[in-house]
C-alpha cells in the first residue's frame, strides 16, 4: 500500500468524529445565542441586562440593538394577531350608509333637521328625530357646510335652550369644534349673550376653559361682547379671571377695547387688575384708543377702580397722543385735580385745620358724585377723618351726641320700620335706623320690637285766600268738615299711613280745595292719594265713603 493510499484511508477514519464534533458545537452555540438574545431583550433579568448594557458602551450595546431589530413583528405576526372576519363587526364602531339611496335619505333628513334647528321649532325637531331614529337616517353630529360646525352650534348661537336640550338628548357632541376658528357651542352662547344656554351647557359638563384657535375662552367672548351677567356666572363657576388669549390679553382688556363699562366694573369687583399690561398696553390705553373718539364710560370705570393715568401720555410722543383735546383728556385731567385736592385735604387735617379739610373733602365728594364715580366717592367717605366702617355683617348706625357731634354705632340688625298699627316686628335685639323713631315692644308673650313712625299733629286749612281752618261738625249725617276761625281748629294726627281726627280717631275725606299744613314745622310735605276700596274696608278706623292716605316726604 502506498503512502497516498494510507493518507486517504486515515482521512476516512477521522471524518466521522469531526462531523459529530461540529454538530455538537453548532447546537451549543445556537442555544447560547438564544439565551443571550433572550436575556438582552429584557425577558430574563431585565435589571441586570440593562445595567450591563449601559455600563459597557461597546459590543453589548450594538448587539442589543441588533437583537431588538430582529424582534420587530413581521407581516405574518401582524396577520395572525388580527381579529377573525366574524369578529370585525365588534371592532368597527360606525359603518356608514352602504347605498346611494341611504346616503340621500340621511342627507335629506339632516337638512330638514337643520331647518328646524335654525327656526327654533322644537316640535318639528321631535318629529324628525323620531322619524330618523326609526329609519336610522339621522345624524345630529353631521358637519355642516362651510365651517363643519354642528347643529348644536346653531342652537347655541341663536339661544334656543329647548332645542339644545333635544340635541343633547340625541347624543350631540357638547364639545364639537368647527374648523374656521375652533369655536365650541359654549363659545357661541357666551359670545351672543344667551345666559340660559350657557348655564345649560356648563351643567352638561362643557369645558369652561376651552380655547379657540386664537386662544379666546368663554370668559373672553362674554367680556368682549359686553355680557356682564355671563361674566359673573362664569366666574361663579370657577373660570380663570387672569387667563390670557392668544394676544396675551385678559378679559378686562377685551372689555376695555370694546368700551363695555359694566363688564369692567364686574371684573374689577371680582378682582381683575385695572393696570395689567398686554403687549405694552394697559386697559386704559385700549379704552382710549379704540372707538371713534375713545370709550369715555370705560375710561371712567377704569379710573373709578384705581387705574393709573398720566397727562404725559397725551403729549406729542405719548401713547395717547391721538386723544389730545378730547373728552377723555379732560376727564383724566379733572380726576387728577380731584386726587390732588384729596392730598391737600389730608395735609390740612394733619395740620389741625379740620374744618377746612372737611370742606375740601365735601367738595371732592360732590365732584365724584357728579362724575358718577361711585366707588371713588364711597372710598373717600370711608377714609375721611371721623368716618368709620363696620365689619360684615354688622351695619352702621349714624347718631348724634348731646353736644351735636356726629358718631356711629355698629349694630347687628335694624328693627322693621312701620306706620300706624302694623304688626311687623323682630324678636331679636335691634335698633331703629332713624333715631327719631321710637322703638316699641309689641310682643305679648315674648319681646318683639318695631320702629314706629312718630305721629305728627297738624291742622287742616283751606286753600282759599281766607286761610280758614277746618273743624269737625257732628250732625245727623255723621261727622263733616266745616270752615272755622283759627280759635276752633280741630287737631288732626298723621300716623304714617292716614290722617285721623285726634279726638275721634276716625279717618276723614276732603275736597280738592283743601291743603295740608303741618302744625310745628315747614319741613313736612304731604301728597294725598285715595285708598282703594279693599284697603279702606280693611281699616277699622275708616268709616267714610272715601278714605285718603297721605305720603310724607322729609326734605330740607
Amino acid at each position: 500500500m502506498t503512502r497516498k493510499h494510507v493518507a486517504v484511508d486515515r482521512d476516512k477514519e477521522v471524518f466521522p468524529e469531526t462531523e459529530a464534533w461540529s454538530s455538537q458545537w453548532l447546537c451549543t452555540f445556537s442555544v447560547l445565542m438564544f439565551a443571550i438574545a433572550f436575556a438582552l431583550s429584557g425577558q430574563m433579568f431585565p435589571r441586570f441586562v440593562h445595567s450591563q448594557c449601559t455600563s459597557e458602551k461597546g459590543m453589548c450595546t450594538s448587539f442589543h440593538r441588533i437583537i431588538q431589530a430582529m424582534s420587530i413583528p413581521t407581516v405574518g405576526d401582524v396577520q395572525r394577531q388580527m381579529p377573525k372576519p366574524d369578529q370585525m363587526k365588534n371592532v368597527v364602531k360606525y359603518k356608514g350608509p352602504n347605498s346611494n339611496q341611504a346616503v340621500l335619505k340621511q342627507a335629506a333628513t339632516n337638512s330638514e333637521l337643520q331647518k328646524a334647528v335654525e327656526a327654533g321649532d322644537a316640535e318639528m325637531m321631535k318629529a324628525i328625530l323620531r322619524y330618523g331614529s326609526v329609519k336610522r337616517c339621522v345624524n345630529v353630529n353631521a358637519p355642516l357646510w362651510p365651517k363643519r360646525e354642528r347643529m348644536l352650534h346653531l342652537a347655541a348661537r341663536k339661544g334656543f335652550r329647548d332645542v339644545c336640550i333635544l340635541l343633547l338628548e340625541a347624543k350631540a357632541e357638547i364639545d364639537a369644534e368647527e374648523i374656521c376658528d375652533g369655536k365650541h357651542p359654549i363659545h357661541e352662547a357666551c359670545k351672543h349673550g344667551h345666559y340660559d344656554v350657557c348655564e345649560l351647557l356648563l351643567d352638561r359638563k362643557a369645558h369652561i376653559e376651552e380655547a379657540t384657535f386664537t386662544g379666546m375662552r368663554p370668559l373672553h367672548w362674554a367680556a368682549s361682547e359686553g355680557h356682564a351677567d355671563i361674566c359673573d356666572m362664569l366666574l361663579d363657576r370657577k373660570a380663570v379671571l387672569y387667563a390670557t388669549s392668544g394676544d396675551t390679553r385678559e378679559a378686562i382688556h377685551h372689555a376695555a377695547a370694546n368700551g363695555h363699562a359694566d363688564v369692567i366694573e364686574t371684573l374689577c369687583r371680582r378682582g381683575a387688575r385695572p393696570d395689567v399690561e398686554a403687549g405694552g398696553h394697559r386697559p386704559l390705553h385700549l379704552a382710549c384708543l379704540n372707538g371713534q373718539c375713545g370709550h369715555v364710560a370705560a375710561v371712567k370705570a377704569l379710573l373709578d377702580y384705581g387705574a393709573l393715568s398720566s397727562l404725559e401720555d397725551f403729549g406729542s410722543n405719548g401713547t395717547l397722543r391721538r386723544c389730545q383735546g378730547t373728552d377723555i383728556e379732560a376727564l383724566v385731567r379733572r380726576i387728577g385735580q380731584l386726587n390732588l385736592q384729596v392730598d391737600e385735604a389730608e395735609e390740612m387735617d394733619d395740620m389741625g385745620q379740620h374744618e377746612e379739610a372737611r370742606e375740601a373733602y365735601i367738595e371732592v365728594l360732590t365732584s365724584f358724585d357728579e362724575l358718577g364715580m361711585i366707588r371713588s366717592a364711597e372710598s373717600l367717605r370711608t377714609s375721611m377723618p371721623g368716618a368709620c366702617t363696620c365689619p360684615f355683617p354688622l351695619m352702621k348706625l349714624d347718631l348724634v351726641t348731646q353736644d351735636g357731634l356726629a358718631c356711629a354705632q355698629c349694630v347687628e340688625e335694624f328693627c322693621p320700620a312701620v306706620s300706624g298699627d302694623a304688626s311687623t316686628c323682630s324678636e331679636s335685639a335691634c335698633e331703629c335706623q332713624d333715631p327719631s323713631w321710637p322703638r316699641i315692644d309689641v310682643g305679648s308673650e315674648r319681646p318683639c320690637w318695631q320702629c314706629v313712625r312718630p305721629h305728627v299733629d297738624m291742622t287742616l286749612r283751606s286753600a282759599g285766600a281766607d286761610e280758614t281752618c277746618l273743624h269737625i261738625v257732628e250732625d245727623a249725617d255723621g261727622m263733616q268738615l266745616a270752615s272755622s276761625n283759627s280759635s276752633s281748629c280741630t287737631v288732626f294726627r298723621f300716623n304714617g299711613s292716614s290722617i285721623l281726627a285726634k279726638a275721634y280717631n276716625s279717618c276723614l275725606w276732603w275736597a280738592d280745595t283743601w291743603k295740608l299744613v303741618p302744625c310745628a314745622s315747614k319741613s313736612l310735605k304731604f301728597a294725598q292719594r285715595a285708598l282703594p276700596k279693599e284697603e279702606a274696608d280693611s281699616q277699622a278706623t275708616c268709616k267714610a265713603d272715601v278714605c285718603y292716605a297721605v305720603d310724607v316726604n322729609f326734605y330740607c
